[in-house]
C-alpha cells in the first residue's frame, strides 16, 4: 500500500517535470509529445480513483495500478530525456573542457547534491561553475587509458 502511494507521488512529480521540459523543447521548435503525456496523465488520474488510493482494493487491482505507474514513469523518463537532449544541444559548451549541464525543474534554487560519474583522461582536483570553484570527491580511479 505504501509503495503505491510513493509511486503515485513519484509519477506526479515526474509528469510535472516532463511537462516543463517538453514545453521548453517545443518552444525551441520541436513537436510537443501531446499523445504520450496525455496518456500518462490518464493512467495517473485513473489510479487516483478512491478505492485504489485508499487501499481498499484486491491484489490484482494493486498490480494493475503499479503497472500503470511504471508505464507513466517510463513515458516521463523517455520524453524528459529527449527534451533535455534537445535543450542541451542548444547550449554552447565549446569553450569548456569538461562540460556538465545540470537542470533544475523547480521554480527556486536548489542546494541538492548532484551526483555524476565522469571519466577523465587526466588528474582533476576541482572544477568551476560560472567562475566559482567547487571541490570534487574522487571515489575510484583507474589507469585504463
Amino acid at each position: 500500500m505504501i509503495d503505491l502511494k510513493k509511486l503515485n507521488r513519484l509519477t506526479e512529480t515526474k509528469l510535472i517535470t516532463a511537462e516543463k521540459f517538453t514545453a521548453l523543447e517545443s518552444w525551441l521548435g520541436e513537436t510537443y509529445p501531446k499523445e504520450s503525456l496525455d496518456g500518462a496523465w490518464e493512467k495517473l488520474l485513473f489510479n487516483h480513483f478512491h478505492d485504489i488510493m485508499a487501499g481498499s482494493h484486491t491484489d490484482d487491482v494493486y498490480r494493475q495500478a503499479m503497472n500503470r505507474y511504471t508505464s507513466v514513469v517510463d513515458t516521463c523518463d523517455e520524453v524528459t530525456e529527449k527534451a533535455l537532449d534537445t535543450i542541451s544541444r542548444r547550449i554552447d559548451t565549446s569553450g569548456l573542457r569538461y562540460p556538465l549541464l545540470a537542470f533544475n525543474p523547480l521554480s527556486f534554487p536548489r542546494t541538492d547534491v548532484c551526483r555524476y560519474i565522469a571519466v577523465f583522461r587526466e588528474h582533476v582536483e576541482n572544477f568551476s561553475i560560472h567562475a566559482v570553484l567547487y571541490p570534487i570527491e574522487v571515489r575510484h580511479t583507474t589507469r585504463d587509458f
